[in-house]
């Protein structure tokens, strides 16, 4: 149970102060700003909130990064008529959007408050209180576009170690920038385009290496001229098929290390 400022007495500074009932239960949803997810999460949020009575979810709040490429949802449920039985309602959008859902509430005052602070402090775009869903999400995906292009997903700057396994040899290198769809690797790898190899890709923290099968779909020169100018050889990968567990293992390194880090150009 955590402190609120509105919950608080006031009176004598030097009464005793009680802790009020609680009185909202908050669940939070990250979900991956992308395209293919846009008209998933406007179904999401409108039946969410047809599904539920006025009176057991009085708020949802969204926010939004659009540079970062994410969506953070909090539904205020009422405390008193909040029911565990309601979270089954949300485990089959958590799939399909491949969303992460954290019970705030079950966490100590600190860690709710730490994690808040994030999505306050990250969001690009806030809606609270009474809005048009259908309206909100035709806003953030003008605003992705619009900062984005027609890239699918944004990108993140990270040095990972990849091992890129060909029919002669493997080639180990690193990754310039990577995204949940692909990456981009240093280093010339005489792969053509639309060439398909397999590439471990070592993520900082974890035991295992995600496996992937990869398609090369630009290679990129060396270029001369000013340090400002000069890019580095390399070549454009798109992820083709994830082997095993490895995409739910590279979607939870990037949304735990990359999101709020700089993006590339």
């Amino acid at each position: 149970m955590g402190w609120r400022l509105s919950e608080i007495r006031r009176g004598n500074p030097h009464q005793f102060i009680m802790k009020m009932p609680q009185k909202y239960y908050d669940i939070a949803f990250i979900i991956p700003l992308e395209p293919r997810f846009f008209s998933l999460t406007q179904m999401f949020l409108r039946t969410t909130r047809s599904h539920f009575t006025v009176q057991q979810l009085p708020e949802v709040q969204i926010f939004g990064w659009v540079k970062g490429g994410s969506l953070r949802v909090i539904l205020r449920f009422d405390a008193v008529s909040f029911e565990p039985v309601m979270l089954s309602w949300f485990q089959s959008w958590v799939q399909a959007l491949n969303a992460e859902m954290i019970e705030l509430e079950n966490l100590d005052s600190r860690g709710r408050n730490q994690i808040i602070a994030r999505i306050k402090m990250a969001a690009e775009v806030i809606y609270t209180g009474s809005y048009d869903i259908e309206r909100a999400v035709e806003d953030l995906k003008t605003r992705f576009i619009r900062t984005h292009g027609t890239r699918k997903q944004p990108r993140f700057s990270d040095r990972l170690k990849v091992l890129v396994k060909t029919v002669k040899d493997s080639i180990g290198e690193h990754t310039e920038n990577i995204s949940f769809g692909g990456m981009f690797v240093r280093g010339e790898t005489n792969l053509p385009p639309r060439s398909r190899v397999e590439v471990s890709l070592e993520l900082p923290g974890m035991r295992e290496t995600v496996n992937v099968i990869a398609e090369v779909v630009h290679v990129q020169p060396p270029t001369g001229g000013s340090p400002e100018m000069t890019r580095p050889a390399g070549s454009g990968f798109q992820f083709v098929e994830f082997i095993n567990d490895g995409e739910a293992k590279l979607r939870k390194y990037i949304r735990k290390n990359l999101i709020g880090n700089q993006l590339v150009e």
